[in-house]
Formats: structure tokens, C-alpha cells, sequence
């Protein structure tokens, strides 16, 4: 691997792990995709066990980390927000799984993160009498906690699907991906940007979070850098006194085009700012931009193309270059060739 490469994965898990512990506002308010889960216990290795062949899912996180580990036959169902691609039976939201149907699925194994609200009784009860597992992997809240989810010797997806070499090298590919990005734009101009999760209330992204991570290698600086939280509401006087952003990114998975007299750039409308006078007001529309997964490297494009218009025609060749797998649990690198100075 190329030196700046190895360095750029080092730095993405060290920028991660510093957000790590911030994360927990902005996974509530992201839709309650981080709940439905028992605080008792972090599930340990699956040892004395068989391979479970059956999986309910009931994080859309975990659902797209077990998919991309070449896993998705053994999926059998899957939580309300996942991905419609999948393709698979739905078994309620998030806080209220459908238990009756998830029986008739007959899973051996359940996969959801420890959240803000406990299991409900009725999986915990067929838990204890054998019916099937219930697995609960730390929430998702940064690129670090997602790579540990993958390869965690103790939790990890590798030891409770019993396919370690599949977590390993979805892990590589992971970091590796973000790494590339994030070099391609080191060396670029960093535009000031607010990241809005809505526009009524104008609800922002502040600090500590996953979007700040992801920002930071997309080759932008948050202006909300000195926020003391994830979540920030702010109003029209201080994005047009204090804040002043180059760019407006409206994260809104799979949210229609922005149009004039869009009701969504209402509150925006006319605002003596940068980014509302250039007309760099950019919707970041991928269908699990709030989902910290190893979906993460296709919103990083997103946001790569929206930040530096003129990688827009390349950046996404990053998604695709192959990486060479390190056996040695290694980043994976490779000469791309598809840095642009």
C-alpha cells in the first residue's frame, strides 16, 4: 500500500474514535434507527454454538454490514427503515418488532444494536426457553465502532456468523474506501458547510457525530466546529451573522430533487449568505445517508461531489477501484491511480 494511502486509514480510525463517544443524540433523532434492544449485555462469541442459517435483523446498520459480507442468504427478514432492495419480509419498526411474524420466520439468530429502550419482554422471554438468539451489538456511532462491529474478537459479526474472513475483508474494504476518498480531497480547498437534517425547524449537525467524521475527510469544515453537541437547532440571524456557509448540504435520504419554490429551501429563501447566493444548497439523497454502515464510502461520494464539483465525474470511480486484500488484518491499499492534484 502506497504510504499516503496507510497513513489516510490510520487517520480515519484516529479522527473516529475521538467522535466516538458523541454520537448517541444524533443516532436518536435520526428516525430511532438505533433501538429495539436489551442494555444487558453485549452477546460473546459464538462458539458453542451451530451456524446460524436463519437471520432476522432488526437493525437496517447491521442489515447492510451482514449484506455486504456476502451473508444476505442467511437473511430471512429485516426491520421496517431497511432497504427495500433487499428484498426481504419486514418484521415491524425498530421499537415494536412484529414478534408473531418473526416466529413464523423461524429464525435461530435475532441482530440488533443496544439502544435507549429495552427488548421487548416477549423476545426475551423466547430467548431464555431456546426459541432463538438474541444478539445485540454495541450502537453503531462512528466509523471506529463500525469496523469493531464487523471484527470484534468478542461480538464482532465475524464470530456470531461464524465468518471471520468475510468480516475481515468487508472491514478492509470499509476503511480502505474511506481512505481513498478522504485522499483524493486532503490537499483541496475546505469550504465552510452546514449539514441540515431539516429546514423547520432549521436542525443541523454539530459535532462528535459520524456526518462530522464523514465531512472532515469529504474536505470540508463544519460550521458548527465549536457546538457542544450533535444535534444543533439554529435560526435565520445566525446563519446570516455568525455562520455564513459556503455550502448547505440537506441530508434527507431518498428525498426528491430540489426544485425552485422547493418548501424545503423556504426558510432559506433569500439569506445573504454564500452558499443560498451561489446556489450551492445540496441535497444528499443516498438511502441510508443517516446510517452509520458500511454503506458510509457511498455517502462520502455524495458528499465529496457536492463539496468539489469538479471530482463529481471521478470521485465515484473510488467505489470501484480494487483494493488488495491484506491477510494480515492489515487497511487494504494499492496504487489507485485515481488521485487528482
Amino acid at each position: 500500500m502506497p504510504e499516503r494511502v496507510d497513513r489516510a486509514v490510520g487517520w480515519v480510525l484516529g479522527r473516529s474514535r475521538t467522535h466516538a463517544a458523541c454520537g448517541l443524540l444524533l443516532a436518536v433523532l435520526c428516525l430511532g434507527l438505533f433501538a429495539s434492544c436489551n442494555s444487558k449485555k453485549t452477546t460473546p462469541p459464538n462458539t458453542a454454538k451451530n451456524e446460524p442459517v436463519r437471520i432476522v435483523s432488526l437493525s437496517p446498520a447491521i442489515t447492510r454490514m451482514v449484506v455486504d459480507m456476502g451473508q444476505q442468504d442467511r437473511l430471512v427478514g429485516v426491520a421496517q427503515h431497511d432497504d427495500a432492495s433487499f428484498g426481504l419480509p419486514v418484521c415491524g419498526n425498530y421499537l415494536d418488532p412484529d414478534i408473531e411474524f418473526i416466529l413464523s420466520l423461524e429464525p435461530d439468530l435475532i441482530l440488533t444494536e443496544l439502544g435507549i429502550q429495552p427488548t421487548s419482554a416477549r423476545l426475551a422471554e423466547l430467548e431464555m426457553a431456546g426459541v432463538f438468539e438474541v444478539v445485540a451489538l454495541p450502537t453503531l456511532r462512528s466509523v471506529a465502532g463500525v469496523a469493531d462491529a464487523l471484527t470484534n474478537p468478542e461480538y464482532g459479526l465475524g464470530v456470531q456468523l461464524d465468518a471471520p474472513e468475510a468480516a475481515e475483508r468487508t472491514r478492509q474494504e470499509f476503511l480502505g474506501r474511506l481512505a481513498l476518498i478522504a485522499e483524493q480531497v486532503e490537499d483541496w480547498p475546505r469550504p465552510r458547510v452546514l449539514m441540515l437534517l431539516t429546514t423547520d425547524p432549521l436542525g443541523a449537525i454539530g459535532t462528535g457525530v459520524t456526518h462530522d467524521e464523514l465531512l472532515t475527510m469529504a474536505g470540508g469544515e463544519n460550521v458548527l466546529s465549536s457546538a457542544e453537541s450533535g444535534y444543533v437547532l439554529i435560526d435565520r440571524q445566525m446563519l446570516i451573522e455568525d455562520l455564513r456557509p459556503d455550502v448547505i448540504l440537506l441530508i434527507e435520504p431518498t428525498g426528491a430533487a430540489l426544485s425552485s419554490g422547493d418548501s424545503r429551501l423556504a426558510a432559506l429563501e433569500g439569506l445573504p449568505i454564500p452558499a443560498v447566493a451561489e446556489g450551492r444548497v445540496v441535497l444528499i439523497d443516498h438511502p441510508q445517508a443517516l446510517l452509520p454502515s458500511t454503506s458510509l464510502p457511498e455517502v462520502l461520494v455524495q458528499m465529496v461531489a457536492a463539496l468539489h464539483p469538479d471530482t463529481a465525474e471521478w470521485i465515484r470511480d473510488a467505489l470501484t477501484i480494487e483494493l488488495p486484500v491484506q491477510r494480515d488484518g492489515a487497511a487494504p491499499g494499492g496504487d489507485s491511480g485515481a488521485r487528482r492534484d
